[in-house]
C-alpha cells in the first residue's frame, strides 16, 4: 500500500477517528434491518471511535446484535487483514483515499468477504482539510459517480449500496 505510512502517521496525529460512519447510520440501519446479517466489518474504520464509545450502537438501534469486526491497515490494533467471510461490509469514506492502482486489490478483498451486502460511502470532492505528507489532499482518487459505479459493478457479487458526498444514494 503506497500511502500506508502516511496514514499511519496521520492516525498518530489524531486524524481519522472513524466518525464518518455516523453520517450514514440511517442508511446502514435500514440495510441491517432488511438483510439482518449476522456479522459485519467496518472496513477502513480509522480509529473506530464510534464503536468504542457505543455511539454507533445507539444510532443504529438494532433489535439484534450482529458480530462487529473492525479493520484499518493503518491502525496497529485493528490492522490484521480479515480473511473470514462476513454478512456485510461497511466502508465509509475509504475508497477515495486509495490510489486508483490499488483499488482492484481492495475491491477484490471486500467482495471476497461479503456474503449479504456491501455499503460504500464515497466522497466525490477533495477533503480540503487533511493533507498527506507531500501536501496533497487525502482524497487521492476523485472521480465521478459514473466512474465509481462502473468500477464497482465489475466486482459486485452481492447487493451493493453507495452513498455519495455530496449527498445521494445509488444501488448498484
Amino acid at each position: 500500500m503506497k500511502l500506508l505510512q502516511d496514514y499511519q502517521l496521520l492516525h498518530q496525529q489524531d486524524c481519522f477517528a472513524g466518525n464518518s460512519v455516523m453520517n450514514y447510520t440511517t442508511q446502514i440501519a435500514q440495510l441491517m434491518y432488511s438483510y439482518r446479517p449476522k456479522s459485519f466489518i467496518d472496513y477502513g474504520c480509522g480509529r473506530a471511535s464510534p464503536y468504542f464509545g457505543h455511539e454507533i450502537h445507539q444510532a443504529l438501534k438494532l433489535d439484534y446484535e450482529p458480530v462487529c469486526l473492525l479493520y484499518d491497515p493503518a491502525v496497529a490494533a485493528i490492522s490484521e487483514k480479515p480473511t473470514d467471510p462476513v454478512g456485510a461490509i461497511i466502508c465509509c469514506d475509504v475508497l477515495e483515499h486509495i490510489p486508483e492502482e490499488e483499488l482492484d486489490e481492495i475491491l477484490t478483498h471486500i467482495y471476497s468477504l461479503a456474503r449479504v451486502f456491501v455499503f460504500f460511502a464515497i466522497a466525490l470532492v477533495p477533503d480540503g482539510n487533511r493533507k498527506l505528507l507531500d501536501g496533497s489532499d487525502v482524497h487521492v482518487t476523485l472521480q465521478t459517480k459514473e466512474w465509481w459505479l462502473n468500477l464497482i459493478h465489475g466486482y459486485k457479487t452481492v447487493p451493493t449500496y453507495i452513498a455519495w458526498s455530496p449527498p445521494g444514494l445509488d444501488v448498484v
